[in-house]
């Protein structure tokens, strides 16, 4: 996939859908669980892939428009940390 397709997305639709709408291809994923068909767990898990990128740029899009020049530094750092705790 080339790198600048999430961002494309993100440009075409509002910054919320670009939040929002990956969770469906999310749930499917977890769904098809109950059905038990291989290749479409793999075609999912496609989908996936692009949903996730999706995500994280909306998520970095979101934390740089709440930060400045003073914040952006301890806002990563909060954002990354909380990445890490599982």
């Amino acid at each position: 996939m080339h790198q600048r397709e999430p961002v494309e997305y993100l440009n075409c639709y509002s910054r919320h859908f670009s939040l929002y709408n990956p969770v469906f291809y999310f749930r499917a994923f977890i769904f098809l669980f109950l059905v038990a068909q291989t290749w479409l767990l793999y075609m999912m898990s496609a989908i996936i892939g692009f949903g996730a990128a999706v995500i994280w740029t909306g998520q970095g899009n979101y934390l740089i428009m709440n930060s400045d020049k003073q914040t952006i530094q301890r806002n990563s750092g909060v954002f990354w940390a909380m990445l890490q705790c599982r």
